[in-house]
């Protein structure tokens, strides 16, 4: 049975748009036989649109997905608030929520004090609680990129849970967090799941054997 392919001519049957910097045999019309059907991209597009168009849908309708958001049982590890030793910045955590969350705040003696929460749910809750002024000025334009460095660093550093990560092969990783439709799903599966999708990027670059940013 032949399979069906979503790319013809080396362009995306979906959207159109050129297949990037996947060539053969530096022939980019070659490749058109090396991209079949995928159930994830039902539409055939490309990552970009893709990610547009799933944004507009509920991720929980997804095939062949993991839902993650408590930090335990098999998936559990993906969770930032896993407890794993994180160096980050010269400052050894016990959680990758406490390396994300100690750039949050403007005045370190702050930072240091709400690090010592008892539970890293609690260090969640000061963190979102704190008023503007005492939260660095530019915090949206780089948390984002600081989420990246830190989850890199977390599955670099332990080489089991870096091959943990790999190992879930290519489904989609979804933070099923209802209350957050930034870093998650939120509460109707149309979040932006900031966080799954973070650590996608960085599984590929795992796959290839590198964790560049």
């Amino acid at each position: 049975m032949k399979k069906k392919k979503c790319v013809i001519d080396g362009k995306w049957i979906g959207c159109g748009h050129p297949v990037r910097a996947l060539i053969l045999d530096n022939n980019p019309l070659s490749i058109a036989s090396y991209f079949e059907f995928d159930e994830n991209n039902p539409n055939n597009l490309c990552i970009d649109c893709w990610e547009k168009d799933i944004k507009r849908k509920s991720w929980l309708d997804l095939p062949n997905t993991i839902k993650f958001y408590r930090t335990t049982g098999d998936y559990g590890f993906l969770s930032n608030l896993f407890k794993c030793q994180v160096v980050f910045e010269g400052k050894r955590f016990p959680t990758a929520e406490h390396a994300y969350q100690y750039g949050k705040f403007i005045d370190r003696k702050v930072a240091d004090w709400a690090m010592q929460a008892p539970k890293p749910h609690l260090l969640c809750i000061i963190a979102h609680g704190l008023f503007p002024y005492d939260v660095v000025k530019n915090w949206n334009e780089i948390k984002v990129s600081r989420m990246k460095d830190v989850l890199t660093a977390k599955f670099t550093q332990d080489i089991a849970m870096g091959y943990e990560l790999v190992e879930t092969k290519d489904l989609v990783l979804i933070e099923n967090s209802k209350s957050d439709s930034f870093w998650g799903c939120g509460k109707k599966g149309t979040g932006q799941n900031t966080l799954g999708m973070l650590l996608m990027e960085l599984r590929e670059k795992l796959k290839k054997g590198g964790s560049n940013t």
